[in-house]
């Protein structure tokens, strides 16, 4: 759907906005420069071009924005795309860090 009705009641009782596709990615286009930014010193500081990357693995609710993927995809266009748990992997990873560290 292009449109969602986000509730605010933590703001309001009651209150809700009206949001927009749109309206919505572009209130993350500078999340989404940052991301690029970190998608190419990545690439820089391992020495690769974006034509090298075969495969993008998108793991965390995050992942699952239709602009963030596009944006990764136009600046690896050669990558594959592979999906984890979105909602689950993050989580996941953090219990098996955090047994390693505390046992």
């Amino acid at each position: 759907s292009e449109n969602r009705l986000v509730p605010m009641d933590r703001v309001e009782p009651g209150l809700s906005v009206d949001l927009t596709r749109q309206l919505f990615e572009s209130s993350i286009d500078a999340l989404l420069e940052r991301v690029r930014g970190s998608v190419t010193n990545l690439l820089n500081d391992a020495g690769v071009g974006v034509t090298d990357v075969d495969t993008v693995f998108f793991t965390g609710g995050s992942s699952g924005i239709p602009a963030l993927r596009n944006s990764v995809a136009a600046m690896l266009p050669k990558a594959r795309h592979v999906e984890g748990n979105i909602f689950g992997s993050i989580g996941s990873g953090l219990a098996i860090e955090a047994k390693k560290r505390y046992g």
